[in-house]
């Protein structure tokens, strides 16, 4: 919701809100507490998370700092000198979520699995495709 907020714009959960509203009403639930749980028999028991690592590519870079300034958790910074560009991720604090990749307008970061199947990437471009259907997770596009 934080990623959503952020791309979207406050409003948006307000419209969330009320859609969810709709949708209890719907499917006659008393509140939002009345659904926890429902989904769990259909949960898998165990999810095997993946690793990525940024790739930054100083080239295309236009320096517009859309990156670092998207950032929620202030993880990310950019260094310019002596005609080099260096992207800076303090991985302590980064939570790999994409949006800096995906509001990259010369797609200069993208993600790359380091977990199987290898070669997996991310590439800004399908991150931003996606951006719109804040869905918790980065959908995985083999290449």
């Amino acid at each position: 919701l934080c990623t959503a907020a952020i791309l979207k714009g406050v409003a948006y959960l307000t419209r969330l809100n009320r859609e969810i509203k709709k949708l209890l009403v719907e499917l006659k639930y008393e509140s939002p507490a009345a659904v926890c749980g429902a989904a769990l028999p259909n949960l898998c028991k165990q999810e095997v998370l993946d690793r990525f690592t940024f790739r930054f590519n100083e080239k295309i870079c236009t320096e517009c700092m859309a990156c670092v300034k998207v950032c929620p958790y202030q993880a990310r910074s950019l260094s310019v000198g002596g005609g080099e560009k260096k992207m800076e991720l303090d991985e302590k604090l980064c939570r790999y979520c994409g949006l800096c990749a995906s509001v990259c307008p010369r797609d200069a970061l993208s993600l790359e699995s380091t977990s199987p199947p290898a070669g997996t990437t991310h590439s800004p471009g399908t991150l931003r495709q996606h951006r719109n259907d804040i869905n918790g997770g980065i959908k995985r596009n083999v290449q």
